[in-house]
């Protein structure tokens, strides 16, 4: 090789290995991807089963809870509820855009608390004073899906426990920030839904996951592919 190549073809090198460890990661994302929402799909259509008991939650298999349907009877602490910051881009009956999902602790009637996300209000509905027709009260049974905590990423927003703002469905944070104890290890979105034009509006769990690793992988071994064939088309260039 000329020895004015060899830079040159060394950090070509670099990149194009790069490029195509960053293909083969999202490859892997990929088939990752695909069998969640497998999973999902084969889960999220069963029948209800009633929730687990609070004396087997420590040692409750949570990746085998996700996404389960489940049913709960006992009674919402509306007093301490937590408003999540989401937005939802399919509006449902002209609701939609940035809002917040309402999570209320429901008191089992069988010993222990879950937090359930009841479902989602646009901002100006924040407020439980602003729809006080969904805040039921009384003894219920309600169905819904097993969602494990959710673990807070770089673009996470700051939580703003002042504001009773926060941006990501973990319980245990949740629970902490609300002076709450007993409570499950996971939450449950609720699918029983409320009376017609009450709020919030339940059953936005999203079953359909977007998956664009195939596009991803394909685009970074590309640019692995055109970086070298650059480095070819200059290697070839006579020397000055």
């Amino acid at each position: 090789m000329r020895r004015d190549l060899i830079l040159p073809g060394l950090f070509t090198l670099i990149g194009v290995i790069v490029l195509v460890g960053l293909g083969a990661w999202q490859w892997s994302r990929m088939g990752e991807k695909e069998a969640l929402v497998a999973t999902i799909r084969a889960r999220s259509v069963l029948a209800p089963e009633p929730f687990p008991a609070a004396s087997t939650w420590a040692t409750m298999p949570l990746a085998d809870m996700a996404y389960r349907p489940v049913s709960l009877s006992g009674h919402f602490d509306h007093g301490h509820e937590s408003h999540i910051f989401f937005s939802l881009a399919k509006p449902v009956n002209g609701v939609g855009g940035p809002g917040y999902l309402i999570v209320a602790p429901f008191v089992l009637d069988s010993g222990g608390t879950v937090l359930v996300n009841r479902g989602f209000v646009p901002q100006a509905r924040k407020e439980k004073a602003s729809r006080a027709e969904g805040q039921t009260s009384g003894p219920l049974t309600i169905t819904g899906l097993v969602r494990l905590p959710e673990m807070r990423g770089m673009f996470s927003g700051t939580d703003d426990p002042g504001r009773n703002v926060y941006f990501i469905r973990d319980p245990a944070a949740l629970a902490k920030a609300q002076g709450l104890s007993g409570i499950a290890p996971v939450m449950v979105d609720q699918k029983t839904p409320m009376p017609p034009g009450g709020l919030p509006m339940p059953a936005q769990t999203q079953v359909e996951i977007p998956n664009n690793h195939f596009s991803y992988a394909l685009t970074w071994w590309s640019l692995a592919a055109s970086l070298a064939v650059i480095f070819l088309l200059f290697a070839r260039q006579p020397r000055s």
